[in-house]
């Protein structure tokens, strides 16, 4: 039996949220009791912050890289990262992997490309806004990124990493989301948004938009299950 690999731990709140939905989801699937086998693997995410903060992509990719080879010493036929910033580098640990890796960003992409969308708003962390992880992938569908202002970008970044980190949604960030997707929406032609972190899923149900979201975490744990199902019913 092919198991499931996680690596976990570089958002505590994500790695949960990715465990107990694959659980669920998987049941769904299936139409019947039962669970996946998943091995995850944690790791430091202040490690992973500090490797980014002074940007050391090669001793990134080879602490990473250890993480996944446990994984696959264990026993995991496939993995994942349950984060979106750890995948600035996720071409490189795909080319060196010993055994396939399925990408969030990618898994976003496709969801947008079925969706027939050209141009989509980005939320996330000041990092994957302003960087180019989904910009290389969404090029490549010819689906055009658009980011916040630098003044909303420091709204979303401030709220994302205080009261939302910590589980809080009010009223006034709810509203204030709303009104940066809106501006992007009328101004700047948007057609759909992208929730580019694991931390924005959890507030999905509050914000009525009249644009596709693509929930990031959600399509990527689609994209899991539907590999677990397919290597093990071979």
């Amino acid at each position: 039996m092919t198991k499931i690999g996680m690596i976990g731990g570089l958002g505590p709140t994500a790695t949960l949220y990715y465990y107990k939905t694959i659980l669920e989801d998987y049941k769904y699937a299936m139409g019947m009791p039962g669970s996946p086998e998943i091995i995850i693997y944690s790791m430091d995410n202040h490690t992973l912050q500090d490797l980014i903060k002074r940007e050391r992509w090669s001793i990134l990719v080879s602490w990473l890289i250890r993480g996944i080879k446990t994984l696959h010493f264990s026993g995991a036929g496939f993995a994942f990262i349950a984060g979106t910033t750890p995948h600035i580098v996720f071409d490189e640990l795909q080319r060196i992997s010993p055994i396939p890796l399925i990408s969030i960003v990618e898994e976003a992409c496709y969801n947008a490309a079925s969706l027939n969308l050209k141009r989509v708003g980005l939320l996330g962390t000041a990092f994957t806004m302003q960087s180019s992880i989904y910009k290389n992938v969404f090029d490549k569908k010819e689906i055009e990124i658009v980011i916040p202002t630098l003044l909303e970008q420091q709204y979303i970044h401030k709220k994302m990493s205080t009261e939302i980190q910590l589980g809080v949604f009010s009223e006034e960030i709810k509203t204030r989301f709303i009104e940066i997707i809106n501006r992007m929406k009328y101004l700047e032609n948007i057609e759909g948004i992208v929730l580019g972190c694991t931390k924005l899923p959890a507030f999905l149900p509050h914000l009525n938009l009249d644009i596709p979201v693509i929930n990031t975490p959600l399509v990527h744990i689609n994209s899991i299950i539907k590999q677990y199902i397919k290597i093990n019913n071979r």
